[in-house]
């Protein structure tokens, strides 16, 4: 037989019963219920401390990344500044406002297009022959896709 210790407790009237209730259902006496759904309830709580723990030690290493994150974000956007300054003392501000807006994603115009073209010594022409393809290649994706009644969208 296992060692076990005697405990004397009160409950209320209406847990009491209810424990009867079951331990008659289950065909065992009050006090090997009891003992079974404490050992349980044990069981589960110490299941649930480590719960808490673990994800208290998620939301701290979290909170880590988030910092380091943080301060790698600082340190590129130190790196984007000083390239900025770079530009600012090289580049006349005609060059450097559409390679700004290339950097960023933004698209250029016509005019920010063509006088890039000109600084880097590239062909216009051949940018013009680009873009009619390009533009002749979403008008007959956007025809494609009317005819099957999707709805166009360009990527």
């Amino acid at each position: 037989m296992a060692d076990s210790n005697r405990l004397s407790i009160s409950l209320p009237k209406g847990v009491y019963k209810k424990l009867e209730e079951r331990a008659h259902k289950e065909g065992r006496n009050v006090s090997s219920l009891a003992s079974v759904l404490i050992e349980r309830m044990m069981l589960e709580d110490e299941k649930n401390q480590l719960w808490v723990e673990t994800m208290a030690h998620y939301q701290k290493r979290l909170t880590e990344e988030k910092q380091a994150s943080a301060q790698r974000i600082a340190e590129l956007q130190s790196e984007l500044d000083e390239e900025r300054s770079k530009l600012d003392i090289t580049l006349p501000i005609v060059i450097k406002s559409p390679l700004l807006k290339t950097l960023s994603g933004e698209e250029l115009s016509d005019l920010e297009l063509s006088v890039l073209c000109d600084f880097f010594g590239y062909d216009q022409r051949l940018l013009q022959q680009a873009r009619s393809t390009h533009d002749k290649s979403l008008v007959t994706e956007e025809r494609t896709a009317d005819e099957r009644g999707e709805e166009f969208t360009e990527t």
